[in-house]
């Protein structure tokens, strides 16, 4: 700093702009019509060194295990994975297909929310489960709360549980045991799944905390490398059971 201020007094400019390249390690000062580069690896640069790879690997290994279950429960791969993101958590998996809720849809929903945080106990153990779940776990709720509240789709709770009008308000206590009994059950599943295609989740995982983001064509490719059949479908495709066939035959 004090360098283009100095420079600034002698060569009596009234303004300066200084700026630093976190990828170059540049302090770069603009100086009147003159620019002025000075090398520098600040205290800042060595923690991000030491640290991103570790953040980057936790990321990726999260976007992974939602990238896999996408890819088991709807065969579609996902349009893009990103690991070097400013944040040190993964912000929540998006659905980069539209999904036609059923019974069956919104149970793949939940777990492919579940995986992200699974992976990350699978590859890393328990213990080093980061909080990154956090987002994923409040959307796998609000399904599990509608499949059973709202849709009727567990055969022991046909009323509308969640019900705002007073009149007609139902005690929604009364689901609690059965939607935390169904979290429990997909988290089960999720994990059983994923543990079976460990490989494959181990290996998208490496290649995407190297390269730090996967295009759909490098997923595919690794996908299909681990003997698992998807398809590369344009984002907004309609996932939808086959209706037409099932109703003419």
């Amino acid at each position: 700093m004090s360098k283009f201020l100095f420079e600034a007094i002698i060569h009596d400019d009234p303004s300066i702009e200084i700026n630093y390249s976190h990828a170059d390690k540049i302090i770069t000062g603009k100086i009147g019509d003159r620019l002025i580069e000075i090398p520098y690896l600040g205290k800042i640069d060595k923690i991000r060194q030491s640290n991103l790879q570790d953040a980057v690997a936790n990321i990726s290994v999260h976007e992974c295990g939602h990238a896999v279950s996408y890819m088991l429960y709807t065969g579609f791969v996902p349009l893009q994975l990103k690991s070097k993101v400013a944040s040190s958590y993964a912000a929540g998996f998006t659905f980069p297909h539209q999904i036609h809720d059923t019974k069956e849809s919104i149970v793949d929903r939940i777990k492919i929310y579940l995986a992200g945080g699974i992976a990350e106990e699978i590859i890393f153990g328990e213990k080093n489960a980061s909080i990154g779940r956090s987002h994923d776990r409040e959307q796998a709720t609000t399904l599990a709360i509608d499949y059973i509240r709202k849709y009727g789709f567990e055969e022991n709770f046909q009323a509308t549980y969640n019900l705002e009008d007073y009149p007609h308000r139902m005690q929604q206590h009364i689901t609690d045991e059965r939607i935390e009994n169904l979290m429990q059950e997909l988290a089960r599943k999720t994990r059983e799944d994923l543990i079976l295609h460990f490989d494959l989740l181990k290996n998208m995982s490496k290649t995407l905390s190297e390269k730090g983001s996967l295009q759909p064509k490098e997923i595919y490719d690794i996908a299909i490398k681990h003997q698992l059949q998807v398809s590369l479908k344009e984002e907004g495709y309609l996932h939808i059971a086959g209706y037409h066939h099932l109703l003419n035959t």
